[in-house]
């Protein structure tokens, strides 16, 4: 038996109405698949009566896969939530308050104890430029640059964590 039915967003088409065996086959696989168990009688007499009345395959697919049991199966158990010193998951609001504070902290023109020559840092990277070149590596594919200010500071921030982990 054929007949014309609405689809959200799909507009009007023609589809054949299953037969008994096809809709309990169907929403078996639905159990299974989806819900990893076998149906319950009342649930599973539901969704055959509802797909041989005419509702579609993809709405009773989509009824299983947006079921709270579903959701419950298929949600990510995590042993520490997102943001616990042991999780692989960065908490995004901890992150952005971490990144905020490192970006407020100015590059301090001087720190006490330690000499900082920016003229000095500058010619010694083109000093040793000749060097970086000819090293075998191809981890140093941008080597032909002259450091910009951020660049210096940059290799200030690297040369006081080295002094201060040394």
């Amino acid at each position: 038996m054929a007949y014309k039915a609405l689809s959200r967003g799909m507009g009007e088409y023609t589809m054949t109405l299953p037969n008994r065996k096809e809709a309990e086959a169907f929403v078996s696989a639905l159990y299974l698949g989806v819900l990893r168990r076998k149906p319950d009688e009342a649930g599973h007499a539901q969704f055959v009566n509802s797909l041989l009345r005419g509702r579609t395959y993809a709405s009773v697919a989509e009824e299983f896969v947006t079921c709270e049991e579903f959701k419950a199966q298929s949600a990510v158990k995590l042993f520490v939530p997102p943001g616990h010193f042991y999780s692989p998951i960065v908490d995004p609001v901890e992150a952005d308050r971490h990144l905020a504070a490192l970006e407020a902290v100015t590059t301090p023109e001087s720190i006490r104890g330690i000499n900082i020559d920016r003229r000095g840092m500058i010619e010694t990277w083109r000093s040793l430029l000749p060097f970086l070149t000819s090293i075998p590596s191809t981890t140093l594919s941008i080597i032909h640059f002259i450091p910009s200010e951020t660049e210096v500071c940059c290799m200030q921030f690297f040369s006081i964590t080295a002094l201060s982990v040394s």
